[in-house]
């Protein structure tokens, strides 16, 4: 099966730093797979998700699209394989919670064309998903930070993407939620989806399966079963800081918490 989306020696460097952010990354992402991207704050996590997306242009290296260089696609082309939730989401417009889903859908509709009885049925049958109907005629801009999060997956999903990226989708959300979303995350790649996310929880990474990419603060980045990122020297060199992963009986799982404070 080929890839959905592969990074080949992929380098970058941010206009007037000599630091690379990302020095000769690899990896790729099938169809119905997890990715988790582990690392301490400024290590890049999010400059290689921007990377993947074409939103920023690699120094060196090729980011390739079912095959095909990213750099020769069309924003709308990207957009009908890649969706894309940043951590942060601001609008400038009180937009109806709908109609921000609802613009999803712009990858699928032509130009001149209005959105269809199609369209608006994806669009409900997504925030029912997400369990968001109740805000649908609510302002975009009068909502909470973990519902605009929510609206923004929500989105996202309503592009019909092969991939969906997200930058720390569980920012901004409760305990409750943040499981809600993680448990979204796992029935989207079981209907299919590839999913790429940056998190700073590795118990997630250990929740969700899939392979785990640990990326450390000289841009090289190590891949991992998520099963192998449960030992404690490992994390604690991550995030220097002493960890314990023991394993949970009742949870049937193991679980990363720190030794002491």
């Amino acid at each position: 099966m080929s890839p959905i989306v592969r990074l080949s020696s992929v380098s970058f460097s941010y206009p007037g730093s000599k630091r690379k952010i990302l020095d000769d990354c690899s990896f790729s992402i099938e169809k119905g797979e997890i990715v988790s991207i582990l690392g301490p704050n400024g290590s890049g996590k999010s400059t290689l998700l921007n990377c993947a997306c074409n939103l920023l242009t690699p120094q060196s290296g090729l980011v390739y699209l079912n095959d095909i260089p990213i750099s020769s696609m069309t924003i709308q082309n990207v957009a009908k394989v890649i969706g894309y939730v940043q951590q942060y989401q601001e609008s400038a417009f009180a937009y109806s919670v709908f109609d921000y889903v609802l613009m999803g859908r712009a990858n699928r509709i032509e130009m001149f064309r209005k959105p269809d009885s199609n369209d608006f049925r994806i669009v409900e049958n997504v925030l029912e998903k997400m369990r968001i109907t109740h805000l649908s005629d609510r302002p975009i801009t009068e909502i909470s930070g973990g519902e605009r999060q929510q609206a923004a997956i929500a989105r996202a999903i309503a592009q019909e993407p092969q991939v969906i990226f997200f930058d720390e989708p569980t920012a901004h959300l409760d305990f409750g939620n943040q499981i809600s979303t993680l448990k979204l995350i796992a029935s989207l790649k079981n209907e299919g989806y590839a999913i790429v996310m940056t998190t700073h929880n590795p118990d997630h990474s250990i929740l969700l399966g899939g392979k785990t990419v640990i990326l450390n603060k000289e841009g090289h980045l190590e891949i991992y079963d998520a099963s192998q990122i449960a030992k404690a020297e490992l994390l604690s060199n991550i995030y220097n800081t002493d960890l314990l992963v023991p394993f949970v009986k009742e949870a049937e799982r193991f679980v990363c918490i720190p030794k002491s404070l």
